[in-house]
């Protein structure tokens, strides 16, 4: 029975399995990250909250299908869209600051490694409007613990009573 496992680290603290159990095969690298790939983009495309995942220099690298439906947006007009277009202009400043804190790694103290920094903002729509949304965020960090990105949640709230404490 051959058995191939590879741990992958992620930012989260989490480790994702990958394993297969047919007799006498083995998996290269090449094959190991295919999969590991294809299981990513399946949960990535098929969550209802949008994934964002921008570099160092706060560019975006991945927004999921979601985009679509929270925002109206398509993959590839949010991924050219810079953040100041996407953001309520009076949520943005505490947005960025949230952003750039995570990458710089200040005022971490209160955060653990499995702690995602959390604020609810508002986005513009593709049609004008906004949408209140709970953003979760985390560095993307490299073997050393040195941040080359993030990885951002945006899970919608407008429609589900959560905005009421809000008083919008």
């Amino acid at each position: 029975l051959g058995l191939i496992c590879l741990i992958v680290p992620l930012s989260l603290r989490a480790s994702l399995f990958i394993s297969r159990n047919h007799v006498g095969e083995q998996m290269t690298a090449e094959e190991v990250q295919a999969e590991v790939v294809g299981r990513y983009r399946l949960l990535s495309e098929n969550v209802t909250d949008v994934v964002w995942i921008a570099d160092a220099d706060l560019q975006v690298t991945y927004v999921n299908p979601a985009i679509t439906r929270v925002l109206g947006y398509d993959v590839a007009e949010a991924m050219a869209m810079s953040w100041e277009d996407i953001w309520d202009p009076e949520c943005f400043e505490a947005i960025k600051k949230m952003f750039v804190e995570e990458l710089t790694g200040k005022n971490m103290d209160h955060k653990t490694p499995d702690t995602l920094r959390t604020i609810k903002a508002r986005l513009i729509c593709s049609d004008g409007s906004t949408r209140w949304v709970e953003v979760k965020c985390t560095s993307l960090s490299d073997i050393n613990e040195k941040p080359f990105g993030l990885l951002v949640i945006l899970h919608e709230i407008t429609e589900d009573g959560q905005i009421a404490e809000l008083g919008a």
